[in-house]
This record gives structure tokens, sequence and C-alpha cells, in this order.
């Protein structure tokens, strides 16, 4: 009897350190798996605002953007079993579309956004009416295109639950064109900013950008190039090599996708 109670004494002491280790080994695979997913795909949603230095402002009709890039974690070991720092490395792509019209904005400026020359572009560059008849009116639109980079700190409070915060730097060309005849381009460094909730591969953010560029048009430089009159070349190519002042903030609400 007492050889019996032994066997079933040591067996259960067998069984419960066969399943804490276990246990530890599931958490172990559990935390490995989560760490492993680096990789992130944003689709945005953005308000987007343009501002001129002359004081216009014009909010952007649409906007959308698609974001991928990956966490580079500096330390492989997560501090305190929850959290990592790490550096974010991808690219980014936005697109905003203005639409035209005759409303003022809180400036009591005409809101038919032209582009970065806006309203207060040189009016050599703008075609006439009847040079225009027949064109049709695609209105503004700006395209960003950029490399994301900066640092991130990422917190697993429960379970595959991911909170991440971060703040990028984004050197971008930014293209504008200002109905069907002028383009206009800068490089624009945005500072973006923002907080995702993620669980296991799909996941929620807000995001908050900020850029200024000098944008220059690519109209005069062309004129110059084809012009036969060396002087009046001259002078468009200093208007185009000035540029003008131009912000751009966004805010941005995204869903993450994480496989």
């Amino acid at each position: 009897m007492k050889h019996f109670r032994r066997i079933c004494l040591f067996s259960f002491l067998i069984a419960c350190v066969s399943t804490r280790v276990l246990a530890q080994d599931d958490l172990s695979n559990n935390g490995y798996k989560f760490w492993k997913h680096k990789k992130t795909t944003q689709i945005h949603y953005n308000t987007h605002t343009m501002l001129n230095s002359a004081g216009g402002e014009e909010n952007a009709a649409w906007s959308f953007g698609l974001v991928r890039f990956r966490n580079i974690y500096l330390h492989k070991k997560p501090i305190a079993q929850r959290i990592k720092f790490g550096i974010d490395l991808g690219i980014g792509v936005h697109v905003s579309h203005y639409k035209s019209g005759n409303e003022k904005n809180g400036y009591g400026v005409p809101s038919h956004y032209e582009g970065p020359l806006g309203y207060i572009g040189d009016l050599s560059f703008v075609e006439s009416e009847e040079e225009s008849v027949g064109l049709t009116n695609i209105g503004a639109n700006q395209l960003d295109l950029g490399i994301k980079v900066g640092p991130s700190i990422t917190i697993n409070p429960v379970g595959d639950l991911r909170l991440m915060a971060y703040y990028h730097v984004t050197p971008s060309i930014s293209l504008c064109n200002s109905g069907m005849m002028d383009v206009t381009y800068s490089f624009v460094p945005f500072f973006e900013y923002g907080l995702e909730v993620t669980y296991r591969a799909f996941g929620v953010g807000i995001e908050m950008s900020e850029g200024i560029g000098n944008y220059k048009s690519l109209m005069p430089l062309i004129e110059g190039l084809m012009s036969s009159d060396e002087e009046e070349g001259t002078v468009n190519s200093k208007v185009a090599i000035a540029g003008m002042p131009q912000a751009s903030k966004a805010l941005r609400l995204y869903v993450a996708l994480r496989f």
C-alpha cells in the first residue's frame, strides 16, 4: 500500500512538472511567433490639407495611401518579456485629389485650389480660357512617394495584442498637377508619428503627418529650354528656380495587416 501511494505521488509530481514544462514551451513558442511578425502593410484614409504662403488653405476631396515597412528590433529578448525597441524602415505612397469650386475657405480665399502655385502663381503659366477649351478639368492632384525611417516601441501587454508607437522621418518627392497644363515638384521631408493597435495579423492605427516643401514648376523650365528668345528663357528659368513654399498636413486613419 505504501509503495502504491509513493508511486501515485511520484506520478503526480512527474505530471505536474511535465505540464509546467509544456506550458513554458507553449508560452515561448507564442512569444516567438508574436515577435516574428515584423512586416506591416498599412492602408490609409487621409484628411489632407495644403497651405500656401499667401494664406490659402485647401482640403483634399479624397486622399488615400499605401505603406509597407519592417520592424528591425534592436535587441533579441523583450524587456520584461513585453517590450521591444526598434527601427522601422519602409516605403509609402499617398495620392490626394482637390476638386474645383467657387466656395471660400476660412481665409476668404476662393477654394478652387490650383496646385502649389495656387493663388499666387505666375499667371503667365496659366492657360487662357480660349486655350483651355476642350480640355477636361481634372482638378488638382498630388502624389507623394517617400522612404520611411524612424524609431518605434512595441509592447505586448497580453496574449497576441500588440501596441506600437512610432516616429518616422519620410524624405519624399512630391508631384502636383494644376489642371492639365502645369506640373510642380518638390523634395518634402515629412514628419510622421502615430499609434497602432494590432491583434495577431489585423489592426488599426492613427497617424499625423506634416511637411514643408519648395514647389517649382516644370513648365517655365521647359519653356525656357524651348524658347528662341534667350532673355525670355532666362527670366522663366529664374522663376522656376525660385519656387514657392507649400505646407502639407494630414490626419491618417489606417488598417494594418501583419502576415
